[in-house]
């Protein structure tokens, strides 16, 4: 285990600095919208990379992909926004510039929306892409940022909430953080203030940033004959840090465990979601879960049926896609109440939490060599 910074039983104020979150309304019944495929469809493939709750909506980001052969067609960088879930339409590529890009990550502080992705000029997307950032205090008008960003690698994700916006990209068997008032300019975190790790999520908890992720090993030597060996166990040890600003990071303690790739935060307490250790197994994953972001204990296997998990920092919600669609919310990760009515639906490509429900993302095939896959919302209100 790696030792805390200081073994206090919760968050101190010095270490978190706003108030303690607040409690999640009550939801007891869902009922689901018809399927929205319009703006996200067309000839070619329309994908959503991300998507974030935003003021009482939503916005979604990704690309729009015309091939005319193996990688050899244009992708425009795409933006769809909903004031309610619903009514969904598309920014209009010219006046974003968004052409000859794609976006691969969204995030908000609750004020501002700041996505990043990167250039993507015609044939096979290069091995180390220009990154791009753009922002809004809308969602439905975006300004692309002139000056280049800080980053040295490509962008991994990226995090917003009341300390900013953080991102962070990997480097070999490190992550490399960076934070941004409004993302418009970025700063480096200092080279002593680092996470010792990769980093696989970040997720804004009281007032600052808690991250998860790994510990990865250096790579094996290759066999004889100069081949590396493939599959077998996954040697990556669980890894948890924490930051008060998203400048100076901090770890946190965990069980021994393999590595952790997902992170979600309820009003009183949080869950991860690790590997089994076995690098070539099929099944549920590890759940994990901490009582104030610092300290991660190992709970046991997640369910069989494999359910999907979301969270906007009240509430995590569990989503078992048996029989049509399961949800069932909880404050801590430990205590689930099921609620009535089910979102109608045989898969998931994720879904968001909204102020007034779920949007659940689908990925749509379609026929024909020209219309391949196309993206669908389907909006859930909960009461």
């Amino acid at each position: 285990e790696q030792p805390l910074a200081s073994e206090a039983a919760g968050p101190m104020a010095s270490d978190f600095p706003s108030s303690p979150l607040p409690e999640p309304s009550s939801w007891t019944s869902l009922k689901a919208n018809p399927l929205v495929s319009e703006p996200f469809s067309g000839v070619g493939n329309q994908y959503v990379f991300a998507t974030v709750a935003y003021l009482a909506g939503f916005v979604a980001v990704g690309e729009d992909f015309q091939f005319h052969g193996a990688n050899d067609g244009p992708v425009t960088g795409a933006i769809w926004s909903s004031p309610d879930g619903l009514a969904w339409s598309r920014v209009d590529p010219g006046a974003a510039y968004l052409a000859n890009a794609q976006i691969d990550h969204l995030a908000t502080d609750g004020r501002r929306l700041v996505a990043v992705g990167s250039a993507r000029p015609l044939g096979a997307p290069p091995d180390n892409p220009t990154p791009i950032v753009w922002v809004s205090s809308d969602g439905a008008n975006w300004n692309r940022v002139s000056s280049k960003p800080a980053f040295e690698h490509a962008v991994s994700g990226i995090a917003g909430g009341p300390a900013g916006f953080v991102a962070w990209s990997n480097d070999g068997d490190r992550s490399v953080v960076f934070r941004s008032d409004d993302g418009t300019s970025w700063e480096r975190a200092p080279t002593g203030a680092q996470p010792d790790g990769v980093i696989s999520a970040v997720a804004a908890y009281r007032g600052g940033f808690v991250a998860v992720g790994s510990h990865v090993p250096a790579p094996a030597s290759p066999a004889p004959g100069g081949v590396l060996s493939i599959g077998g166990p996954d040697l990556s040890t669980a890894a948890a840090w924490w930051s008060a600003d998203g400048r100076r990071w901090q770890s946190g303690q965990t069980d021994a465990g393999a590595g952790l790739y997902g992170l979600d935060v309820g009003a009183d307490g949080l869950l991860a979601f690790g590997g089994s250790g076995c690098g070539g197994c099929v099944g549920p994953g590890i759940v994990w879960r901490s009582d104030n972001g610092r300290r991660w204990r190992r709970i046991g296997s997640d369910s069989q049926s494999i359910p999907t998990y979301a969270s906007d920092g009240a509430r995590i919600v569990r989503l078992d896609q048996r029989g049509g669609g399961i949800v069932s919310p909880s404050s801590d990760g430990s205590r689930w109440t099921q609620i009535s009515g089910q979102l109608g639906v045989d898969a998931t490509y994720g879904f968001i939490i909204g102020k007034s429900g779920i949007l659940v993302l689908e990925s749509l095939p379609r026929g024909g060599a020209d219309d391949q896959v196309d993206g669908g919302v389907v909006f859930v209100a909960a009461h």
